[in-house]
């Protein structure tokens, strides 16, 4: 009677072990910071995430937090601007930093 609870218990934790791990990462970065777009798990529902670290204090935030759908076309690095070009038309944005670490963060619709 054990083993029958155990092999659906194992299997449940076998596949929640993968959700904390940075999946299908995008790295951009310059001399000052460097940034991270990636997945948590492919299980969830798509939340999509994007961190910046300073290189110099070796500090990480969080600049955002969605659910793109369509996921971001491209990130670019532009003087004191972090300009992300994503599909946003039916995202929902759960966190979006106006600024961090000195950078303004601008998201352009690319359907607009």
């Amino acid at each position: 009677m054990k083993l029958k609870i155990y092999i659906p218990l194992t299997s449940i934790l076998l596949l929640c072990s993968s959700c904390n791990k940075k999946l299908k990462v995008k790295v951009t970065e310059n001399n000052d910071i460097k940034i991270e777009r990636y997945t948590i798990s492919t299980i969830t529902s798509g939340h999509r995430f994007c961190d910046i670290t300073n290189k110099r204090w070796s500090k990480t935030d969080r600049i955002y937090e969605a659910d793109w759908g369509a996921g971001i076309d491209s990130l670019y690095i532009k003087n004191d601007s972090i300009i992300i070009m994503a599909d946003i038309e039916n995202a929902v944005i759960y966190d979006l930093a106006a600024k961090k670490f000195g950078y303004q963060i601008v998201l352009i619709d690319t359907h607009k």
